[in-house]
């Protein structure tokens, strides 16, 4: 039976990047990856944030792979349209006006992943590749696995032992689902579909030609993520490297039903050509319909990330919405502190605190994010789902031109209204903020607890400092 000091289940950016980090910081370190696919395909996760991109280039040292290979990321871009818009040049636009001062980028994610594979290799990692694991026996800093080798028929079966086993699975989530630790968040019931696209008009160009468009910016827009904004849905735009460009909508399945739609790629190219801005990029462009992916639901949490001796990383714990682009944050935050960890234990120190901590940590950071944000919002009421969507295919197939949905119909709205509710809508949802379940309003007690303790502080070091003034007077 092989023994490795840790193994990771998984070599895209979560796995191999907690394998780099271990062989350079704790070379005495036996690290093994197994990773099931012979090639990285094309993924989410496309953009980084400034966070993401400080890990990627300070802690990882990637630079060189980032600027020969990927493109710099020029912050976030927003559009908003109402039945009165025709185009970029009299929608609504907010974005940044100059260039990004702290650098990010627009990543595609299959070379990305494979870079740093190969790097965790050249620092010392050994890989299994194609591999996958068929089971699992976990013990106290004493886990035993039971791996396939190879991807055909008779494949060689191996069983391996480690102190530490990882799982960077992603949505899989290998250990997760096993120890029945994964929940849904039904809260946030959002989904997504999105594939590339080529020959996608560059936005510059068009800016270029239009004068008042191209006197409200200074900063590359098409390097920007830009986001299509609606009622119920957002759309990303973002430029790869190769040429291609990556549009997807994300979308609350109670106001928009596109999840639910039987003839998905023709629904999804209408929908988006249904926006008029958006439609002016699309003109000409065609989508990889081979490459066309759908989530029908996309937050989930676990309720611990770690035990004595194995840890879930990045998108094997954890997603909520991609709209402010925390994944690559998650993982490596994750990453970062799952490194630390092991390092510890590996010098002999008890770690049974640490780990505590750590799960506290990390669950709580993901529910008050989102009970956070959801706390901004006011008391909404929310349409039926939306089934529109089909309109425009559903007349291109019957020969005639599609016509525009009014704005009162849901998907372009100049801003949120309120829907009638009542007798003649019992159907409307009503979502409010005094529904919070028990674990919330904990949430909240705790919220409070830690700002009056805040406040005291602050009134100590407010007495303390005119003690001391009055002192030297």
């Amino acid at each position: 039976m092989g023994y490795y000091d840790v193994i990771i289940l998984g070599g895209a950016f979560s796995g191999a990047s907690a394998a780099i980090l271990l062989r350079r910081e704790h070379p005495q370190l036996r690290v093994l990856i197994i990773e099931k696919a012979t090639a990285f395909d094309e993924k989410v996760g496309e953009a980084t944030t400034e966070m993401s991109a400080m890990f990627l280039t300070r802690r990882l040292a990637m630079w060189h792979h980032l600027e020969a290979e990927q493109l710099p990321k020029e912050g976030l871009r927003f559009w908003f349209s109402n039945e009165k818009v025709t185009g970029h040049a009299n929608a609504t636009e907010a974005g940044g006006y100059l260039r990004s001062a702290v650098p990010s980028f627009q990543l595609r994610r299959d070379a990305l992943d494979e870079y740093l594979l190969a790097t965790a290799v050249k620092e010392g990692a050994e890989l299994l590749r194609p591999a996958k694991a068929r089971d699992v026996q976990l013990g106290d800093f004493d886990s035993k696995l039971t791996v396939e080798v190879g991807n055909e028929a008779g494949d060689e079966v191996r069983e391996l032992s480690c102190r530490w086993l990882l799982d960077a699975t992603g949505r899989v989530t290998f250990l997760g689902r096993r120890l029945g630790i994964i929940e849904r968040n039904d809260d946030h019931p959002t989904a997504a579909i999105w594939c590339r696209w080529r020959d996608v008009r560059n936005i510059d160009d068009l800016a270029a030609r239009d004068g008042a468009l191209g006197a409200r910016n200074v900063s590359s827009r098409r390097l920007a993520t830009n986001h299509y904004m609606g009622h119920g849905y957002w759309i990303w735009v973002i430029p790869l490297g190769n040429g291609e460009t990556s549009v997807g909508v994300v979308f609350d399945k109670r106001i928009i039903d596109l999840h639910r739609s039987t003839n998905r790629g023709n629904d999804f190219i209408a929908f988006l050509k249904g926006i008029p801005a958006l439609a002016e990029l699309l003109d000409g462009a065609s989508p990889r319909l081979d490459d066309l992916r759908f989530y029908g639901h996309l937050p989930y949490v676990t309720k611990q990330y770690m035990g004595k001796g194995w840890a879930l990383l990045g998108d094997a714990a954890a997603f909520l919405d991609p709209y402010y682009s925390p994944g690559l944050d998650h993982a490596a935050f994750s990453v970062e502190a799952t490194v630390a960890l092991i390092g510890a234990e590996a010098k002999g120190e008890d770690v049974t605190s640490k780990i505590d901590e750590h799960n506290v940590t990390f669950v709580r950071s993901y529910h008050r994010f989102f009970n956070g944000v959801r706390e901004l919002s006011p008391d909404v009421v929310l349409q039926p789902p939306l089934q529109g969507h089909r309109n425009g295919a559903t007349q291109r197939r019957a020969g005639r031109s599609p016509q525009r949905r009014p704005a009162d119909q849901g998907l372009l709205r100049s801003e949120p209204r309120a829907v009638p509710h009542g007798p003649s809508r019992p159907e409307a949802v009503v979502l409010r903020r005094d529904g919070c379940r028990a674990a919330d309003a904990g949430e909240k007690a705790e919220g409070r607890r830690q700002k009056a303790e805040g406040r005291k502080r602050a009134a100590s070091r407010a007495s303390a400092c005119r003690r001391l003034k009055e002192a030297r007077a």
